[in-house]
């Protein structure tokens, strides 16, 4: 993943003057000069990135700083340069090391995450926390700044008669490629290669918050999420990768249906070797009598689908779950002649304000 801080092509093309590159201690800070306009400074206690400096204007907040998850608390920082143009940055715990690497010349700061264990909040990703003031354009329906009020779980807000969330902003991993922020002549962007999912969990379609808008212009990539699981976390390397191949391994093999999983595999993949795996579907097709919407993993069939992803109550901003298929045998005698009605409800084991409302999302449903 690359996270870079880019101008627009007018100020690219203004004349300047830069710093050298390397990396400075400041007290026990980390300074590290692109020697291309993008200075960043590093806590060195625990790994925060405490400014991030392009051309003089100032892109990191004051009050909340750049880290993983939330922050690392403490963290044992060092830093080192490679063949005298690249700098890197290595912050270690117990569990997690994270990197910070900078090219002589170029405004990128390209991040690896190594992660043994899932961190205890239940969700790995990186937090960007931007200045609003330099940074104010972000994803409209995740501004939440001047809100008017909360509507539930204290995450939907309310501004200018829209609900507005930071859920809204997700994007599924297969379209989510390059996601940012912009100011008057510059922008904040991540950037995230393909292979850069290999080791999240949740498969193509899986989707977390990218972007919210509020005191601070926060910036999101999520490797692992605890909003909801549909598969096991997965540990290791997250990250850039020089290769377009896959990591040796052996992997889970999942046939689509659009978006609907039909069929499993495995494979194991060793390295300079080609592996192949045959997976056909396991879904059976009856005889339908009716049925409303397609059997395709999405609700798109359904009325208001459209508005799913970006408004209340639908309150994670995303149709996916575990994707289940339910079947239930409806007892003989129990349909009549002429009208019948099917009641679905959904249960839940938590209520009140403080939590989201309980809900399902249907793909399709058939009676056969």
């Amino acid at each position: 993943m690359r996270f870079p801080l880019a101008a627009s092509l007018l100020l690219a093309l203004l004349p300047a003057v830069f710093a050298a590159f390397g990396v400075t201690r400041s007290g026990s800070n980390y300074v590290v000069d692109s020697g291309g306009g993008l200075v960043t400074t590093i806590n060195g206690n625990n790994g925060d990135i405490t400014s991030l400096n392009y051309n003089g204007k100032e892109l990191q907040d004051r009050s909340k700083f750049t880290h993983l998850s939330s922050g690392l608390g403490s963290a044992t920082v060092s830093s080192n340069i490679v063949n005298g143009a690249i700098a890197v940055i290595t912050i270690r715990t117990s569990t997690i090391t994270q990197y910070y690497i900078v090219r002589s010349g170029i405004n990128t700061i390209y991040i690896g995450t190594y992660a043994s264990a899932e961190p205890s909040v239940g969700e790995l990703r990186f937090l960007a926390r931007l200045s609003k003031s330099a940074l104010p354009n972000g994803y409209r329906p995740a501004e939440i700044q001047g809100s008017s009020s909360t509507v539930e779980g204290s995450d939907v807000f309310v501004k200018e008669g829209e609900t507005r969330s930071k859920f809204y902003s997700s994007v599924p991993f297969i379209r989510d490629q390059v996601h940012g922020v912009t100011g008057s002549g510059v922008g904040a962007f991540i950037i995230i290669p393909g292979v850069s999912y290999e080791t999240s969990s949740g498969g193509p379609f899986f989707r977390d918050i990218n972007n919210q808008g509020g005191d601070q212009q926060e910036l999101y990539w999520y490797m692992n999420s605890g909003h909801y699981q549909p598969d096991a976390w997965r540990t290791g390397f997250f990250g850039p990768f020089t290769r377009n191949l896959m990591k040796p391994g052996t992997y889970d093999v999942t046939l689509f249906q659009g978006e609907l999983e039909i069929g499993t595999g495995r494979v194991t993949v060793s390295a300079g070797q080609t592996a192949s795996v045959s997976v056909s579907s396991s879904i059976s097709r009856p005889n339908v009598i009716w049925s409303i919407g397609t059997p395709d993993g999405t609700p798109k069939e359904f009325l208001n689908a459209d508005k799913i992803e970006t408004m209340h109550p639908i309150t994670r901003g995303t149709y996916r779950g575990i994707n289940e298929v339910y079947d239930y045998a409806i007892p003989s005698g129990t349909l009549v002649t002429g009208s019948n009605t099917i009641s679905i409800n959904v249960a839940s084991g938590s209520s009140g304000d403080t939590f989201l409302s309980p809900n399902f999302i249907f793909d399709s449903v058939e009676l056969f």
